[in-house]
């Protein structure tokens, strides 16, 4: 693939994945609402939380497998026996891990359910229904970071829109077609459309592999060991938990452990906003910016220079962004959220630094460097551990500051040995259109809220 094709795959992927995430908040958003104003505030967080453990789960089980792909993913997509080999075997696994995982579940259920609370919440039979969604969806996402590699966004988008938009017809059409709103009507089509999702997805990367060249290529043979993916699946599932210290849901619970329940709910709010656009960020420049990487992994440094100066300067241009649009907005945003201006402004600091930082690491994990970020994240658990046992008396928004302080330190760190290994940096360049599309939306949010 030349290089020009690569970044118009880049560029359009960027696009796509803007569009289902634009598309797929605003049907998530609106869904959310009518739930919450539906089934009330107990039923409501059931469904919440049983959500979001199912994620949790599917995310943590993930043992970073997705991450480890973009390693060897230059490589199994010039040989299509050894991709079959390599995707197969790790796709069973997979399996296998969430299989064993749902039995471990049931059986607790069925031995005693006191122990996990949410359990008791549940029938049997919606539990072998969720335990099915955690499985399907445990290799939908596999499948979903396979599909972005290809660079295959316009069909990944297509199907998780057209997905969520016809769940969303169905849920609601039910309810007004007079059936109630319960964990069924809502788990059940779920686990439907699902199914039909990863089997599209899986369908579409199918006929992306049928275009691989069939030449098996046995140098590159010997890299695909039970090891080789045990080292990189550790590296970046620890590398994974490091970085989700800075993260809306670890800082609740340094919160709560600081300062107790009430400080814990106050940061909740703070964060829920930066989350949300982490969210959107991460899906639109993350996702294509990790597969740029790892096409890029075997060409020249000079070919990999570029492709992360461009990935970082785009990433730049949002931070601006973000930064404008806080400086201007950030009383209205503290008066919507309840919580104080400095707190705003200082979280937004953090969520940049920690953007930019994301960036370094999807390059250090295409190149096979991932040992290098386990130094990173190790120096960060230090001194987070440090700040939060030693500082006995700081402020929420001295805690704040001092974790900015941490990933300001880890930035300068991972951008010096970046230089020296690859000659790699970040360019801080303006450009002027994103600055006005970002102001004009500052300026309209000021004046509407």
């Amino acid at each position: 693939m030349t290089s020009k094709i690569l970044y118009q795959q880049f560029f359009a992927g960027i696009r796509w994945n803007a569009i289902e995430t634009i598309i797929f908040s605003l049907i998530f958003l609106t869904h959310q609402f009518f739930l919450f104003k539906t089934l009330g505030g107990a039923l409501y967080g059931l469904v919440g939380t049983l959500f979001a453990s199912l994620y949790l789960v599917v995310k943590v089980a993930n043992f970073g497998l997705d991450k480890s792909l973009g390693t060897l993913f230059s490589d199994l997509s010039k040989d299509k026996n050894l991709f079959r080999s390599v995707i197969t075997k790790q796709l069973r696994i997979q399996l296998a891990i969430f299989s064993v995982l749902s039995i471990i579940i049931f059986s607790i259920k069925l031995i005693d359910a006191s122990i996990f609370k949410i359990l008791s919440s549940v029938e049997y039979t919606m539990l072998a229904i969720l335990l099915a969604i955690l499985v399907v969806e445990g290799v939908k996402k596999t499948v979903r970071m396979l599909l972005q590699l290809a660079f295959l966004n316009k069909q990944a988008a297509f199907v998780e829109l057209g997905v969520t938009t016809f769940y969303f017809i169905v849920v609601w059409g039910l309810y007004l077609l007079g059936y109630s709103l319960s964990l069924v009507t809502i788990f059940v089509p779920f686990l439907v459309f699902s199914v039909l999702s990863t089997a599209c997805m899986m369908r579409y990367l199918h006929v992306w592999y049928q275009t691989l060249p069939e030449e098996r290529n046995h140098e590159k043979a010997h890299k695909t060991p039970k090891t080789y993916f045990f080292k990189n699946r550790f590296f970046n599932t620890f590398n994974d938990l490091g970085s989700r210290i800075f993260t809306g849901n670890f800082l609740v619970v340094i919160a709560a452990y600081k300062f107790g329940m009430e400080y814990a709910a106050f940061i909740k709010l703070a964060t829920s906003l930066f989350d949300t656009v982490s969210i959107v960020i991460y899906k639109t420049f993350g996702w294509t910016s990790y597969a740029l990487f790892a096409h890029m992994k075997s060409e020249q440094l000079d070919h990999k220079k570029k492709a992360f100066s461009r990935a970082a300067h785009m990433m730049v241009q949002v931070l601006y962004g973000l930064l404008l649009f806080t400086c201007i907005n950030y009383q209205k945003i503290a008066t919507l959220k309840k919580v104080g201006n400095t707190e705003i402004l200082t979280l937004c600091v953090l969520y940049a630094i920690g953007y930019l930082i994301s960036i370094y690491e999807q390059f250090y994990v295409t190149q096979d460097s991932a040992g290098y970020l386990l130094i990173f994240n190790s120096l960060s658990l230090f001194l987070c551990g440090a700040v939060v046992y030693f500082g006995s008396t700081i402020s929420t928004t001295e805690l704040l500051l001092s974790f900015c302080v941490i990933r300001l330190i880890v930035l300068a760190a991972i951008s010096i040995v970046s230089f020296y290994l690859w000659g790699i940096k970040s360019t801080w360049s303006v450009r002027p259109m994103p600055i006005i599309g970002s102001l004009t939306a500052a300026l309209f949010f000021f004046a509407v809220v």
